[in-house]
């Protein structure tokens, strides 16, 4: 098979149209339906066009985000769901403008994402240039009863540790994506890979630091990878096999479509120290000094890339300031915590509302729309954009 690495990472159709490739074709249905399908490709098609999709695969650097959710099959629904938030809050330029860039994706993804989620709770959203002079919040929320809202979205950057985590994690994948490119696919059958990664291997290599220790994840991912595709080269009869401590796959019939693909395990952070003490130093803060210059009581909306999940004794901290309150909270209306809804479906998301010394500021059905948790005690809903 010969060395991998001269193989660029690029997971678009040779003719760039990625809405009508068989791959997005396959697995857009497994996440949403055709409406909302319509919907978030009208949305996306302007901002990634054809003629242009092939430069986000990075060129041999690291490739722009949304190539990597397209690559995979949970990332679809990333995609879509962009898609269709962008609809929903009408592609104001403010975001639209900033998502072909790579730096720029996620924060622009999380304020598309508020800015939907404010307009379900029946709000008209006005995103405010970042031009403008002065302290401002991402948006202004005014509702129907006349009750205007500011609305900041703040994501915890992550610590050095996780974000080597995260590029070790992509060469691993990257792997895989090698050796598939290297193999004549051509008679093989239609195959799936669930892929559980080497975690703690992984995280020794995010540990050491050096560009060998992402060359050595990326040559974890190509050796199943190749497991993947010799495996199919026994052209095995339909079916679920386990192939190896790391790799299972699902053989499947000619009739059923696919392009391959796999089901990535996330990979857990490392430890983190402190982290409420950085919630509160910066984010929360900043967002404080936001609302008050605009004369507004305000919604703070937290968000994570990457991994959405939030340690319960950092959240008891931060209720337990909005209780007392912190003078960093007095002009807070409510915190919302988004993050993964891991009883639901994969990749939907929960919201959690933390009321603020200002939540007699919200408007009345906020309440109907997050009632108390008879299991918990928390405020809290499932938020799904794909649905039609």
């Amino acid at each position: 098979m010969g060395s991998h690495g001269e193989y660029r990472f690029d997971p678009f159709p040779p003719d760039g149209d990625w809405m009508t490739s068989d791959w997005f074709a396959e697995v857009a249905p497994e996440h949403a339906g055709p409406a909302a399908i319509s919907e978030a490709v009208a949305a996306l098609r302007p901002i990634f066009p054809p003629c242009k999709i092939h430069s986000l695969s990075g060129e041999g650097g690291r490739p722009h985000p949304f190539a990597w959710h397209y690559f995979q099959r949970g990332g679809i629904r990333h995609v879509l769901t962009l898609g269709r938030c962008l609809r929903i809050i009408g592609s104001p330029e403010e975001l639209t403008s900033d998502l072909a860039h790579p730096a720029r994706y996620a924060t622009r993804f999380a304020e598309a994402w508020a800015g939907a989620l404010f307009v379900s709770l029946g709000a008209q959203v006005r995103y405010i240039n970042e031009a403008q002079a002065g302290k401002k919040p991402e948006f202004v929320a005014t509702f129907g009863d006349g009750v205007e809202l500011a609305v900041e979205v703040k994501m915890l950057k992550e610590g050095d540790k996780r974000q080597r985590l995260f590029k070790i994690t992509m060469a691993f994948q990257q792997g895989i994506w090698d050796a598939q490119m290297r193999a004549e696919r051509s008679g093989y059958p239609p195959s799936r890979a669930d892929v559980q990664p080497p975690l703690e291997l992984l995280q020794e290599l995010a540990l050491g630091g050096e560009e060998a220790d992402v060359s050595a994840a990326r040559a974890l991912g190509y050796e199943i990878g190749l497991q993947w595709m010799r495996f199919l080269d026994n052209r095995p009869a339909v079916g679920q096999y386990e192939v190896g401590a790391h790799l299972q796959l699902e053989v499947l019939s000619h009739e059923e479509r696919t392009s391959g693909g796999q089901t990535m395990m996330p990979a857990p952070g490392l430890p983190k120290l402190n982290e409420f003490m950085r919630l509160r130093r910066s984010p929360l803060k900043s967002a404080a000094l936001k609302f008050e210059s605009y004369g507004l009581p305000g919604v703070v909306i937290l968000d994570k890339p990457h991994v959405r999940v939030w340690d319960s004794k950092d959240m008891a901290k931060l209720d337990q300031e909005l209780r007392r309150p912190a003078s960093w909270a007095s002009s807070v209306s409510a915190i919302l915590l988004r993050y993964d809804g891991l009883s639901t479906d994969w990749g939907r998301d929960m919201v959690r509302l933390m009321p603020g010394p200002l939540a007699d500021r919200l408007p009345p059905h906020f309440w109907e729309v997050f009632p108390r948790c008879g299991d918990c005690g928390m405020r809290h809903r499932e938020i799904d954009f794909l649905r039609d």
